[in-house]
This record gives structure tokens, C-alpha cells and sequence, in this order.
């Protein structure tokens, strides 16, 4: 094996970003690997001026970003993964863990470089039989509970990772993490309960615990995670092995909970219990304890920081990190930035719970508060009734027509309305009310609306995304009118006009409004997807894109776009563009000079 860097999957995340700064402290040099869909580039701000480190912004499942990364380091520090799937489907987590892992592997494999990879407790399961053993059994539930499908997962790297060693030779080692914690994580359901603890007990309001909180866990700070994987670094004579690395203490996460309140207050704390029915069909594992006398006797591993040493330094460290974006001048907290869902909804009422579960589990996943705000367009079935009910459950408010004014007619209302209350740094998310659009990828969307991006789109057209169960019809209209849309308003840079799935600031829609008047939009159909981007445009606002999966199966009942209807306003919205002088969509739209 040839010296060289070693290379870390996933370095912008938790684990990777702390274990990146172990290593260069130790005179290791480094690569670090991200697509920052849910890592951050503040995670490695003080590695980034390391003149032993490099960071490469690339895809695990690309063999073109991932060869040259590889070639010529001498180990791999696997960590890059998508987590449990509760409030979207599982497509992304086992692609991204399956072929991604198969990538990584076999370029491994091809350049003679060393894996360590990590999985999870989650293989575990079901199983009865604690504390788990590295050769015990895994025992895993239904396949419909879509909730498994990470320990697959994960469970399929393992299997891989072992079949290249048998059949390659390649030298490796799997660890299974139980529960981790500590500075960097990331703050949200991502990072597992505690960062959601910490951050709803620092704002004094309930502590949301799946279930009845009866379920145990094995919390482990990440200094005892990083410690044995630098030993399993310098200790090759310990490959084909798997490791359980986590604490033995274990602890239920009503009690969990109640330790973070304590840590933060001295009073009663806050809890709210949330039924797993909440996420649909959804199975949890009853108990978590790791048998770590393997690790112990082969890595001289033994966990060092408590439960409750644990919490008390990643709440200085929570509490630090939000003193660090105040300005200096200022005592008082920043004022946290609100993303705001707008979805216009027709005749939605089966669609709605599920659009609902997939939209607040995705919000649970950002940093700041969410709301979302329906425009009930002149339904007649029981979509009010069902708004209503859900409005008890969740931070629901409703916008009302008293007849079928149409998507375009809706939007300007949502518009209108957010425009004039919200803050210009907050974020505006548009939705179709049918489920076909994919929760899954809001992060990486706010992630890019985070780092510049003024609008960013949910792209069926974009290279990875695509359209699923539409007929040939639809799809053939569609690829048409998006074609056409392209010439007509120089838009050939973007992959996907029409996509309703957008991440707006609102700062960008201010400056439509400025520019064009209002309503935004004079469009009456679909096609004010495309007048209100090309507005956008025109007004300079930074556009990007993030490839989706439009799935028309995820919708109940039919599709509500009218084909001549529709055909008839990309029609007029072309005559708009080529009949007025200027970059003119209205009657009171500024122009260009």
C-alpha cells in the first residue's frame, strides 16, 4: 500500500469533520469528500487554511468525481450516507449507501487503497438478544415499513465491503456506531434527537419524542467515535473485522429528554410525545446496547465521556455556535430565519395528510421556523374540513378563494400575502399539492439557497432527476413546452422551467415585485411557473437547480392541469413575449432598457 492522503467520505458532516481534524493534528494529510447535501463547509472551516487538507466538493456515486480523489491515497474513511427515510421514500438512501459504497469500493479496489467504512446499530434491528454482538444476529422487519431500508442499506455495504476483501483481497474494516453526538453535528432530525432537545429546549418549547419514549439508546460523543477510528488507521493487522463502537450506557429517550432539559433548565421540563402513526408505517428498534469487548481487546477502545459530560459540552458548544453568528454588537439572539411552504391545493383532500407528514418531516430537517400556508382554491370535496384538522396538528394556516380562480390565481394570493409580512431573509417554498413533488431533496435545495442561490429548482429535466409514472401524453407536452420555453425567453441554461418545487428568497421576489408590479404573475394557468422564473431572470436573480424524480403514482385521484387550457396559456405567454416591445408580462410590468 503506497503512502498517501487519507481520504474522508462525508467530511463536511459530524463525524467526518471532527475526525478531519483529529487526523491533520496527527500529521495525517487529507482529502475531504462532500456533496454537501446535508454536511457544511463551516464543519471544516478551520481544516480548509490546513496546508495538509484538501477539499473536494463531488458525488459518491460518480466514478468520474471519486477516481481522481482516490488515485493515490493510501486509506478511505467511508462515511458519506443517507440516514433513515421517515417522512419521504427510501430511493435516495439506498442508491446513495448502495451505489455509492459500490463506487468507492471498487475504485478502492483499482488503486490498492484501504477501506475502513462505517455502518450502524441499525443492522441490529429487532434482535433480542443484548448487548448486540458483531457475530450476532440481525433481525429485521417488514419490507413495507420503508424505515428498514437504511439498515438494508447499510447492511448490503457490509456484505459488499466483505466480498471484496474475500474476493480481492482488499484491506478493510467495518465499525457499527451506536448514537452520536457532539459538536458539528448537524441541529436537526438528521442529527438524530439530541440536537432537536437542545434546540427546543433553548427555545422553551416541548421536546418532541416519538412514541412513548419507552425505546432505549446508547448516546456516544463523537471524541469516543473519532478515537477508534484513528486507531483502526494505524492498526492494519486487524482487518476483515467488524467493530461495535458506541457507549453501554443506555438510556430510554423520555429520560434522554428530561437530561437535556436539566442540562439547560432547572424546572420541569417540556415533553410532547408524537405517535409513530405521524410518519406513516413506521417500526422503531425497542432497545440499542453494543457488546464492545471486541474494540476493547483489538483497539484498546473504552468510551470516555458520559451522558451527561456529553450534553453539557455539546450545549456550550450549541450555545457558542449561536453567539458566533450574532454580531458582535448586538447581545440579543439573531433573529431566526422563517421558510415559508406555499401550496395551492384544488379538490386535494386524499393527497393532503400525506403531502402534510412528507412537508413537516422535511421542515424538521432546517435549521429556524416553518410554516405553511395553503391557498384553498373554491375546493368542493373535503378539503377544508381536512385542512382544518391538520391545522390542529401543525403550524397550518389557510388562504381561501370562494370559487376556482386558478394555480396562477392562487399563487399571487400566497404571494401577496408573505410578501407583505415576511422578512426579506426568509425563504419561500412552493409546492404542488398532489405529492409528486420529492421532500427528500429540500435540504439540498435550502443548502443551495444558503450559499447564494436566489432560486433554486426541483429539476425533472436535470441529469439525475427525471418524470415517473405520467403518460406518454403529459410527458410528451410537457418536454415540448419546456423545449419551447427555453428559445422563447433565452432561458437554455436551465434544465426545467415548469417545475412548481422551488426554493425562493424572498428578497428575489421583492425585486419581481419592484420591477413587474403586482400580481406577480398576469399568467392564469401552469404556465406562470415560467413567467415568474423568466421574471427572475430578468431582474438577475441567481437560479440552480437540484435533480428530482417527478412520481405521478404518489398522487390520489387524477392530475387537475387542463391539456387546451394549458396549451392555450403557454400560447398567450408566448404572444406576451414576442408581441411587447420590452421584457413586458403585463400591463403594469416595468421594462428593460
Amino acid at each position: 500500500m503506497a503512502d498517501g492522503s487519507v481520504v474522508v467520505t462525508g467530511a463536511a458532516g459530524f463525524i467526518g469533520a471532527n475526525l478531519t481534524a483529529r487526523l491533520l493534528a496527527e500529521g495525517f494529510s487529507v482529502v475531504g469528500v462532500d456533496n454537501l447535501s446535508y454536511g457544511s463547509l463551516d464543519n471544516l472551516r478551520e481544516a480548509a487554511h490546513h496546508p495538509a487538507f484538501r477539499f473536494v466538493r463531488a458525488d459518491i456515486r460518480s466514478v468520474t468525481d471519486m477516481e481522481p480523489v482516490v488515485r493515490g491515497a493510501s486509506q478511505i474513511v467511508h462515511l458519506a450516507a443517507y440516514k433513515i427515510p421517515r417522512y419521504s421514500d427510501a430511493l435516495d438512501t439506498l442508491l446513495t449507501n448502495g451505489l455509492g459504497s459500490h463506487v468507492v469500493f471498487d475504485l478502492a479496489r483499482k488503486h490498492r487503497c484501504r477501506v475502513i467504512a462505517a455502518s450502524t446499530s441499525d443492522v441490529y434491528g429487532k434482535s433480542p438478544d443484548l448487548p448486540f454482538r458483531e457475530e450476532g444476529d440481525l433481525v429485521l422487519g417488514n419490507s413495507y415499513v420503508k424505515r428498514w431500508a437504511y439498515a438494508v442499506s447499510k447492511l448490503f455495504e457490509e456484505h459488499l465491503l466483505l466480498a471484496y476483501h474475500e474476493r480481492h483481497n482488499l484491506p478493510m474494516a467495518i465499525v457499527r456506531f451506536f448514537g452520536g453526538y457532539g459538536p458539528k453535528m448537524n441541529m436537526t432530525w438528521w442529527g438524530g434527537p439530541i440536537p432537536v432537545f437542545i434546540n427546543a429546549a433553548q427555545q422553551r418549547t416541548p421536546l418532541p419524542v416519538h412514541g412513548d419514549g419507552s425505546q432505549t439508546r446508547s448516546f456516544t460523543y463523537v471524541d469516543d467515535y473519532v478515537d477508534p477510528l484513528v486507531a483502526l488507521l494505524k492498526r492494519p493487522e486487524v482487518d476483515g473485522r467488524i467493530f461495535n463502537i458506541g457507549s453501554t450506557e443506555e438510556v430510554t429517550l423520555a429520560e434522554l429528554a428530561r437530561r437535556v432539559w436539566a442540562t439547560i433548565h432547572d424546572d420541569e421540563p417540556k415533553i410532547q410525545f408524537i405517535p409513530y402513526e405521524t410518519f406513516g408505517r413506521y417500526e422503531d428498534c425497542k432497545r440499542r446496547r453494543p457488546d464492545i469487548s471486541l474494540a476493547a481487546e483489538l483497539l484498546d477502545y473504552k468510551p470516555s465521556v458520559s451522558l451527561n459530560d456529553g450534553l453539557q459540552r455539546t450545549v456550550r458548544w450549541s450555545r457558542a455556535r449561536c453567539q458566533g453568528a450574532a454580531p458582535a454588537a448586538l447581545p440579543q439572539q439573531p433573529r431566526r430565519r422563517t421558510v415559508h411552504f406555499l401550496i395551492p391545493v384544488y379538490n386535494e383532500a386524499p393527497n393532503l395528510p400525506q403531502l402534510v407528514t412528507s412537508v413537516v418531516g422535511a421542515a424538521q430537517m432546517l435549521e429556524g421556523e416553518c410554516r405553511l400556508w395553503f391557498v384553498d382554491d373554491g375546493s368542493t370535496d373535503e378539503t377544508a374540513t381536512v385542512l382544518d384538522d391538520l391545522a390542529q396538528r401543525h403550524p397550518v394556516d389557510v388562504l381561501k378563494h370562494p370559487g376556482n380562480l386558478g394555480v396562477a390565481a392562487a399563487f399571487n394570493t400566497g404571494f401577496g400575502h408573505l410578501l407583505g409580512t415576511i422578512d426579506t431573509d426568509d425563504l419561500v417554498v412552493t409546492l404542488e399539492g398532489d405529492n409528486t413533488s420529492a421532500p427528500e431533496i429540500l435540504t439540498t435545495m435550502v443548502a443551495r439557497a444558503d450559499q447564494g442561490a436566489d432560486v433554486v429548482l426541483a429539476s425533472c429535466y436535470h441529469h439525475h432527476g427525471g418524470i415517473a409514472n405520467v403518460t406518454w401524453w403529459r410527458l410528451l407536452l410537457s418536454h415540448c413546452a419546456n423545449s419551447m420555453m427555453k428559445v422563447v425567453f433565452s432561458l437554455n441554461a436551465i434544465a426545467t422551467l415548469s417545475s412548481f418545487y422551488r426554493v425562493y428568497r424572498a428578497r428575489a421576489l421583492v425585486r419581481v415585485q419592484e420591477q413587474f408590479g403586482t400580481p406577480l404573475m398576469v399568467s392564469k394557468g401552469y404556465e406562470c411557473m415560467v413567467e415568474l422564473l423568466a421574471k427572475l431572470n430578468y431582474t438577475g436573480s441567481v437560479i440552480e437547480e437540484v435533480p428530482m424524480v417527478l412520481d405521478g403514482s404518489r398522487r390520489r385521484g387524477r392530475s387537475k392541469m387542463k391539456i387546451l387550457r394549458t396549451i392555450a396559456g403557454y400560447g398567450v405567454l408566448v404572444a406576451r413575449r414576442v408581441f411587447t416591445r420590452h421584457f413586458r408580462l403585463g400591463p403594469e410590468a416595468g421594462s428593460r432598457p
